[in-house]
């Protein structure tokens, strides 16, 4: 679904139903633009080329005018593993983008692919036909437990990570980390206790100024369901908090 508004300190309007990329008896869900708007990110358990029943694989949809919130046209899979793709017979959720020094588009998003483990976070690298490449495990961001959706910062010094590892406060919790260089590995993720409560905290997204950071929680509607809720801070300068 999409909500609009008139601008950045106005509320949001009623949001409505993105008709041409849902599909009917499926689960569609986790959006993400892509950094020029001009594509729409998401997992869906509809029917998929890469095998599996009832998982969820990565698919896109494109739109001409990034102005025009319901010009979105149908959808397609990001393709498979075994034909240089990204999707694997398992579940693929949760982009992120961000472009590295030399202008390259990265792609973070979390899998189960691996049977023996749980949901680990993966890159891939936009090609010059705009598709995505063969995936690779972030190992530095993994952990035996449940590493999934991620929300990173446009320039891709800034990540937040849902995780359930230890020190995790409850059932899921959003943890972060930055680094100076898109070439450098990630530090060790810290643990975002200002946002986080016993209940599940998840599915984030933060936006392009990098001052605002949504994500999904139980805390206030644990009988009803999830919550949208967003946390903000100062603007950034050079990259870092002022």
């Amino acid at each position: 679904m999409v909500s609009t508004r008139t601008r950045t300190d106005a509320p949001w309007e009623p949001p409505v139903l993105l008709a041409a990329v849902n599909a009917a008896g499926y689960m569609d869900g986790g959006p993400r633009l892509s950094l020029d708007e001009h594509r729409l990110y998401f997992s869906s358990n509809r029917p998929s080329p890469c095998g599996g029943s009832g998982t969820l694989d990565l698919w896109v949809s494109r739109r001409h005018d990034r102005g025009d919130n319901l010009g979105w046209e149908p959808p397609v899979n990001l393709g498979c593993q075994s034909n240089g793709g990204v999707n694997s017979s398992a579940n693929d959720v949760g982009t992120s983008f961000f472009e590295d020094e030399t202008g390259t588009v990265i792609m973070y998003f979390a899998s189960n692919r691996v049977a023996s483990q749980a949901f680990d976070v993966y890159q891939s690298r936009m090609r010059d036909d705009d598709t995505f490449g063969p995936a690779t495990p972030v190992s530095e961001l993994n952990t035996p437990f449940w590493d999934r959706a991620t929300a990173i910062r446009r320039d891709g010094l800034e990540i937040v990570v849902e995780s359930n590892r230890l020190g995790t406060l409850g059932r899921a919790d959003l943890w972060t980390a930055t680094r100076e260089s898109t070439e450098d590995p990630w530090p060790a993720l810290s643990n975002l206790t200002i946002l986080n409560t016993s209940a599940n905290d998840n599915f984030m997204g933060m936006s392009f100024d990098g001052r605002s950071l949504y994500f999904a929680s139980w805390r206030d509607s644990e009988t009803s369901g999830m919550d949208i809720y967003v946390s903000t801070r100062e603007r950034l300068h050079g990259g870092k908090k002022k």
